[in-house]
């Protein structure tokens, strides 16, 4: 069996990543805390001790989820140390390389800004805040003639309850039947987390290199997407949604960041799910696996139960 490292387990996409992936491959998870997901197994190890775990570990596979995997709705600038992220993915490259690795980096679609929509591969950058300088270095330094890089706008549970997405709060406001902040002025293409992995893992067997956009079918704003999921609830009569103009804490200015995939269908052969669809998948995994997921504050570790 194949063998998966993700390096950072506990985001949106890495967590979901192990979940999705756990029954078909030897799933392996890097975190900076201790955390444990049924069927995987994961290491305890500070971001700049992930190279020499690639080492150890010798993956077939290496999906890199670092802090710019952050969905533009979720990414809080002010939390990061972005200006170290280029050095050490330069040396997890490196590290990829010397095992025989092929490495997959997850980026996100924040690095773009109005006033495009649907940007392309190929798209200018808006360059006016960190998330845009923070990703163009870090393409820079990952050697995309031989590893894939991929932008995107995930969203789902992730495994760090101290920090939780966007899609988190949502999903417990309408849960509480309490009010529900909403944003109408930032788009985007919001994929579910579950149904990036399984795509990723498309792109790995075919062993895609470069930059590609994977996103999802629709754009929409929060209020839309919060709107969508209360409907897969059956809760829309009842919800309550407050409009506001921007959800995002690091202020980001970039108010169009929806991503065009048509290049990801065209050559990897794999279909984009509309808005609804990926919904009904999130609240299905939230209903079944949510109720099973336990933080226990003492130690700071996260079970995971998918069983």
């Amino acid at each position: 069996m194949e063998k998966l490292l993700v390096l950072g387990a506990e985001t949106v996409v890495g967590g979901n990543a192990l979940l999705t992936l756990s029954d078909a491959m030897d799933c392996r998870g890097a975190s900076q805390q201790s955390l444990t997901i049924d069927g995987c197994r994961t290491h305890v190890a500070a971001t700049d001790n992930w190279a020499d775990l690639i080492r150890q570990q010798r993956p077939d596979w290496v999906l890199h989820c670092g802090p710019l995997s952050q969905s533009s709705w979720d990414l809080d600038l002010f939390s990061l140390t972005l200006s170290e992220e280029p050095a050490r993915m330069a040396e997890i490259v490196r590290a990829a390389q010397a095992v025989g690795s092929r490495l997959t980096i997850v980026s996100t679609d924040a690095q773009f800004g109005m006033p495009g929509m649907f940007h392309d591969e190929f798209s200018t950058c808006s360059a006016n805040h960190l998330a845009a300088l923070a990703a163009h270095e870090l393409e820079r330094v990952c050697n995309l003639n031989e590893n894939l890089l991929v932008r995107t706008h995930a969203y789902g549970f992730s495994a760090d309850d101290d920090q939780p997405s966007l899609t988190q709060r949502i999903w417990d406001r309408l849960d509480a039947a309490e009010a529900c902040d909403v944003d109408t002025q930032h788009y985007a293409t919001p994929l579910f987390a579950g149904d990036l992995a399984e795509r990723l893992a498309v792109a790995y067997r075919q062993k895609r290199s470069g930059v590609y956009h994977l996103a999802g079918a629709e754009r929409c704003n929060a209020h839309r997407f919060a709107r969508e999921m209360a409907s897969c609830l059956g809760l829309i009569h009842s919800a309550n949604f407050r409009t506001v103009a921007s959800l995002n804490r690091d202020k980001i200015t970039a108010q169009e960041t929806s991503l065009d995939s048509r290049r990801v269908q065209r050559d990897w052969g794999v279909s984009q799910p509309m808005l609804r669809e990926g919904l009904q998948r999130f609240v299905e995994q939230a209903e079944q696996d949510r109720a099973r997921l336990k933080l226990n504050a003492a130690r700071h570790s996260v079970w995971l139960d998918a069983a």
